[in-house]
């Protein structure tokens, strides 16, 4: 976690840094999300895991729900705590396979 810090923390507002390293960019900069599936919360496993992370990055979650044609009920059980995006999978799909063909 203080390697994730350190490293988000170098990052700069030019788009070069001091150092001439063109990886640490403006790019670099945007706001950090993590992103989980939408299971029901149990007491073990991802959606168990995944809020604790969160936490301990200080980070927003975003959440990837089933559409209702897979599964009707996979989103109306999930863990929404700290999230502040969702997205139904076939839009994320389609938002993956668009930015692979560019």
């Amino acid at each position: 976690v203080s390697q994730l810090h350190r490293h988000w923390g170098s990052c700069s507002n030019d788009n070069n840094s001091s150092n001439g390293n063109k990886y640490n960019s403006v790019s670099s900069c945007k706001p950090k999300l993590l992103i989980t599936q939408g299971d029901p919360h149990s007491e073990r496993g991802i959606s168990a895991i995944t809020p604790l992370v969160g936490d301990m990055l200080g980070i927003k979650r975003g959440l990837v729900v089933l559409d209702e044609h897979i599964d009707p009920g996979h989103s109306l059980n999930a863990p929404r705590e700290n999230v502040i995006l969702e997205v139904k999978y076939s839009h994320l799909l389609g938002i993956l396979n668009n930015a692979s063909e560019n």
